[in-house]
């Protein structure tokens, strides 16, 4: 069976035909309509746009977050570093920083309660007085120059070492409290026990220091029956006055520790 020919017959002559020689069928390509190719491009078109807001909100969130770490880094580690000191730099500036002297503080009645020693040398050592109206030296708190002043002026006083033989005492040598014992007439102790009365209320009132002899029941007592109620009046001469030394502290003090008496108080 022959061969099925296609012959491309464009012209009733024979000898212009290429006999035997196959002629392909043109092939016909396959073409989008316009409608599809734009659905095509815009579709596209969002998938870019897509991609790249996809990309910077990633970019975005990611450098927040680094940022947001950086902030809260240096806070974690920042505490610590204030705290801890190395003990070179921290012994430095001890060292550098002034030191304030704190005045020792009393740690019990006792420690609040001053001396004036054994002796006039010592009495002076210590800073003490000699007032001439107690016959005794005292720290300077506790001495009212301005009282015994004043009952020093009202009375021309006269002082013996040695009445018997009439030695008397300047007013000088009454002062300095370095003779062992005086004597002075009655008159004169009386005023003492008035001056003392007198010096314990300024003292308590102005909340002064005291000495003990102030609150000692048998100072009272003495003063009442060997000077204020003696019937001979004031002209007795020779009452003994030995020189003392004494202490002195605050009342709150003293009314912890009273001087010891032989007389009753409460009977």
């Amino acid at each position: 069976m022959a061969t099925q020919q296609y012959y491309d017959k464009v012209s009733g002559d024979e000898s212009d035909l290429d006999i035997d020689q196959p002629t392909e069928k043109p092939s016909i390509g396959k073409r989008f309509s316009w409608s599809q190719q734009s659905f095509i491009i815009r579709t596209l078109v969002i998938a870019i746009y897509t991609v790249l807001i996809a990309g910077i909100c990633s970019a975005i969130v990611e450098y927040r977050h680094n940022d947001d770490a950086s902030v809260a880094q240096p806070t974690s580690t920042a505490a610590p570093a204030a705290v801890a000191e190395p003990p070179v730099e921290q012994a430095k500036a001890e060292a550098e920083m002034p030191k304030v002297e704190v005045p020792e503080t009393p740690t019990s009645d006792l420690d609040q309660i001053m001396h004036c020693g054994g002796n006039y040398t010592e009495a002076r050592d210590l800073g003490c007085v000699y007032d001439v109206m107690m016959q005794l030296w005292m720290p300077k708190p506790c001495y009212d120059s301005v009282l015994s002043e004043k009952f020093l002026a009202k009375g021309n006083w006269t002082w013996w070492s040695d009445p018997e033989n009439g030695v008397t005492m300047s007013d000088e040598q009454m002062r300095k409290g370095e003779h062992d014992v005086a004597f002075m007439l009655m008159d004169y102790h009386k005023m003492h026990c008035i001056f003392a009365m007198e010096k314990l209320v300024r003292a308590l009132r102005n909340q002064w220091m005291i000495i003990p002899e102030l609150v000692s029941y048998d100072h009272i007592l003495h003063c009442k029956m060997k000077t204020l109620a003696r019937p001979d009046g004031d002209v007795v001469k020779g009452v003994r006055a030995p020189t003392g030394f004494t202490s002195c502290a605050p009342y709150e003090v003293w009314k912890n520790q009273l001087p010891e008496d032989h007389a009753s108080s409460v009977e």
